[in-house]
C-alpha cells in the first residue's frame, strides 16, 4: 500500500510529501540531488553573468545566492548533518566540520578584504538568497558582490577537487 502512494503527485506543492533524513542512503540521495541543484543554479549563473551589469542583476544574485546555500547543504548533507530550513549561509557554513571550514577558507581568494575577515564577510552576506529574491521591498542595498561571487566559484572548486570531503 506504502508504494502506491508514493507514486502519488499533488497539485498543490505544500502536499507533496518529502523524505526523512533517517539513514546513510537518504543522505546520501539528497546530498546528490542537492549536488545537482547546486551545479543547475551555477551554469544558470555563469551564463547570464552579464546581467549583473543591467536591471535584472537581482534575479542573477539570486541564482548565485542560491547556488552557494546548495552547495554549503551538500557539503553538510555528505556528512550527515541535517541542515533542512537554514537558508543562511554564514549558519550553513558554522555547521560543516571545522576541517571543511578551514578548506573554504584557504580556497576562497578574499579579493577584496583580509582573509581574518571572512567570516565576518559571509555573515554580512549570510541571508542573500532571502534577501535578493524580495529586493523590491527594499531601497538600495550595498553588499560585497566580489565576496559572494568568489564564494560561488570557490565552493565549486571546493567540492569538485575533493577537498570537501
Amino acid at each position: 500500500m506504502e508504494n502506491e502512494n508514493s507514486s502519488i503527485a499533488y497539485l498543490k506543492m505544500h502536499k507533496n510529501p518529502t523524505t526523512d533524513l533517517k539513514s546513510e542512503e537518504d543522505y546520501l540521495r539528497w546530498s546528490e540531488k542537492c549536488l545537482n541543484e547546486a551545479n543547475a543554479y551555477f551554469e544558470i549563473s555563469f551564463r547570464c553573468k552579464d546581467m549583473i551589469y543591467n536591471d535584472y542583476s537581482n534575479a542573477f544574485l539570486t541564482n548565485v545566492s542560491f547556488a552557494c546555500e546548495l552547495y554549503l547543504k551538500y557539503l553538510l548533507l555528505i556528512h550527515r548533518i541535517d541542515c533542512r530550513k537554514v537558508h543562511n549561509l554564514y549558519k550553513l557554513f558554522k555547521k560543516l566540520p571545522e576541517k571543511i571550514q578551514e578548506n573554504l577558507r584557504k580556497t576562497h581568494p578574499c579579493g577584496n578584504t583580509s582573509i581574518d575577515k571572512f567570516e565576518q564577510e559571509l555573515d554580512d552576506i549570510g541571508q542573500a538568497y532571502m534577501i535578493f529574491r524580495y529586493i523590491y521591498e527594499r531601497g538600495n542595498m550595498a553588499y560585497n558582490l566580489q565576496f559572494l561571487m568568489e564564494l560561488l566559484f570557490a565552493l565549486q572548486s571546493l567540492i569538485y577537487n575533493n577537498k570537501g570531503e
